[in-house]
């Protein structure tokens, strides 16, 4: 977790605050130490980010000049990314199709997660037609409430694979996280 000018870093002995110029992302694994004999802090300092196998990023949004694009490390070592389109709205394939250009272009497998399916009666159609659309691509139609769905993401997401969400807000990720 990063906080401003802190990265919270879990080790062996529990989680540190570490500072790190610059700081490493989400997800990093990074090497620590302590700080200088004369440093102004008592905080770990991040001595090294190992390489990154992905790397999950998009331009900044807050970049103040038009003529450069920055670009924002959401985040990194990330082996599935889910993209959430809530099914109780009309469905973004537009929206869809970026995220999915996002999930390629870092280095993870995407999978598109419909979510809210038992708020649409069409959510079998929906699906269906996407799954025909995004050739290579899983699509999985969930209702976290109710259960539908979550086991084969249960699957996907086993031990040892790291996972992100990518979706809008009130798009369900909160609630398929939770289930």
């Amino acid at each position: 977790r990063i906080d401003r000018i802190l990265a919270r870093v879990i080790t062996i002995d529990g989680e540190v605050a570490a500072r790190g110029f610059p700081l490493p992302a989400v997800g990093d694994w990074v090497t620590v130490g302590p700080p200088a004999d004369d440093a102004e802090f008592s905080d770990m300092v991040v001595t090294d980010v190992l390489p990154r196998w992905s790397v999950l990023e998009r331009l900044d949004p807050l970049s103040s000049r038009q003529d450069v694009d920055t670009v924002q490390v959401l985040a990194t070592n990330i082996d599935l990314v889910m993209i959430c389109a809530p099914l109780d709205r009309e469905v973004s394939i537009a929206r869809i199709e970026r995220e999915l250009v996002v999930a390629w272009e870092s280095g993870a497998t995407p999978l598109v997660v419909l979510t809210k399916a038992d708020r649409n009666p069409t959510s079998e159609l929906i699906t269906r037609d996407l799954t025909e659309r995004l050739i290579g691509v899983q699509v999985i139609c969930t209702a976290a409430t109710r259960g539908l769905g979550i086991d084969e993401i249960r699957t996907l997401v086993a031990p040892g694979v790291t996972g992100a969400l990518l979706g809008a807000s009130g798009a369900g990720k909160s609630t398929l996280t939770n289930a």
